[in-house]
């Protein structure tokens, strides 16, 4: 193989911020992204020459925008909702994600928060550019009209102050996810969600689904006494479902992760 991928892109942000009154709060804004891809893939064949993986070049332009209202009662609550657009122009795929947010404080100092949204993404240009062999043998872009992958998201967790300097937090997430690129037969365990590098040469359908859940803790306490220090520790499991119908663990499911961060002042 020989392979060079490069994406040079541009990205603009536009965010517009509105206090309506102390309990209404609305915010809006736009992201555009122009991308771009020149890649090259070659795999040695059996007649000594190299076949062509990749179309070279590909451009496309992914326009994201959102609105989001943020309620604060006088009870120490608040609710956030909103909606987010997604559009895709290389093969004109769009979706719109509502997604929704709460945060209570029930005392001072600690507060509950719980969260849950639809999300969509993009696959690397090089996916969308892949020349896969038809049934005559000619490779030609068979996915380029994939869908866009899409994840459902719920969070809820504890924010407590222990005292003054140190501060507890507990959090649960699960991610759904589904309309995942695989290559759905059943010889296959091939999932874009566990693609590092390696492209499949197979036609890709949106079939797949996964999961991410897992549980964060973090214990910190701010600088005071001339020293801090954090530690955080996450549970967690991460799979995939391919065409085979079976459940694989993805690259990154170590099971844990845990970091310990402190320094201490001397003074002289």
């Amino acid at each position: 193989y020989s392979s060079d991928y490069r994406y040079p892109s541009l990205r603009y942000s536009i965010l517009v911020n509105h206090k309506l009154n102390p309990r209404n709060i609305f915010r809006s804004g736009i992201n555009l992204n122009f991308l771009s891809g020149t890649m090259s893939d070659f795999r040695l064949n059996s007649a000594g020459g190299y076949d062509t993986l990749l179309d070279p070049s590909a451009r496309g332009n992914l326009y994201q925008g959102y609105f989001q209202w943020k309620y604060r009662s006088a009870s120490n609550f608040e609710f956030i909702a909103g909606l987010h657009f997604m559009r895709f122009s290389l093969n004109d795929k769009s979706c719109l994600e509502p997604r929704i947010g709460i945060r209570w404080q029930m005392a001072p100092g600690n507060v509950f928060l719980a969260g849950f949204g639809l999300h969509s993404r993009t696959e690397s240009l090089a996916v969308y550019n892949a020349l896969i062999r038809d049934k005559n043998g000619i490779r030609s872009l068979l996915n380029s009209d994939l869908e866009l992958s899409k994840s459902l998201h719920w969070v809820a967790g504890l924010d407590l102050m222990m005292t003054p300097d140190i501060r507890f937090r507990i959090e649960g997430y699960i991610q759904y996810l589904f309309n995942i690129p695989i290559v759905n037969k059943t010889t296959s365990q091939y999932s874009t969600i566990n693609a590092a590098e390696r492209l499949t040469d197979a036609v890709l359908e949106n079939a797949g689904t996964g999961m991410n859940n897992g549980i964060e803790v973090t214990f910190e306490k701010t600088f005071s006494r001339n020293y801090y220090f954090l530690i955080t520790g996450s549970i967690m499991d991460s799979w995939y479902r391919a065409g085979d119908k079976r459940r694989y663990n993805t690259y990154y499911n170590t099971r844990y992760i845990s970091n310990i961060i402190g320094g201490k002042d001397f003074p002289v």
